[in-house]
């Protein structure tokens, strides 16, 4: 348990930081550049590392906890799981979006 919050922390850790690169980032107006193409990657692979630890976590308190059981169908545990998983599914849009940004954005250089 103890190995699972401090890998939950590192990747909480790694998720602001790359979040706050990618915020100065577009603060200096770049846009849709490869820095900001791999650091939503990593991102996104940090945020997918936070959300399994999260599930495995969950499911380690569930089988090994008796005395968790009883909270189990507290709403607020299982939406952190919903939760992270939906804002997996938003980064990866997001990561879509500058992904094809880009590949316009090299289109209007070559035509300049």
């Amino acid at each position: 348990m103890l190995l699972l919050m401090i890998m939950m922390s590192i990747t909480a850790f790694l998720i602001c930081r790359y979040a706050r690169l990618i915020v100065k980032n577009i603060k200096q107006e770049v846009y849709f550049a490869d820095s900001n193409l791999n650091l939503l990657k990593k991102l996104l692979i940090s945020v997918a590392g936070y959300t399994i630890i999260s599930i495995v976590d969950f499911i380690m308190l569930m089988t090994h906890r008796a005395g968790f059981i009883k909270y189990a169908n507290n709403v607020l545990y299982p939406s952190g799981v919903t939760t992270g998983l939906l804002f997996l599914a938003v980064l990866y849009v997001v990561y879509l979006v500058f992904k094809y940004g880009m590949k316009v954005q090299e289109d209007a250089d070559s035509i300049i």
